[in-house]
């Protein structure tokens, strides 16, 4: 399997577990944080390999998700 496969791959995997503990009432912030990593390095490998330059928007979305993982892991 390919790096870029095995990252998305991993962001999916992950995300379906977050979906499904939120649906049960439960945030996990850590796990939080390693998904919009994931996206925020599967969307800027895009971005630059294929020139997508509105890609990098995503970049910064997945990024404050992460920063607000981080804030949520902090607060709590």
């Amino acid at each position: 399997m390919k790096p870029f496969d095995m990252l998305v791959g991993s962001a999916f995997i992950l995300q379906v577990y977050n979906l499904y503990a939120l649906g049960q009432g439960h945030i996990h912030y850590g796990v939080m944080v390693c998904i919009y990593g994931l996206f925020a390095i599967s969307e800027a490998w895009v971005a630059i390999a294929d020139n997508r330059k509105s890609y990098w928007l995503f970049v910064a979305l997945s990024t404050f998700g992460a920063i607000q993982g981080v804030i949520g892991y902090v607060r709590e």
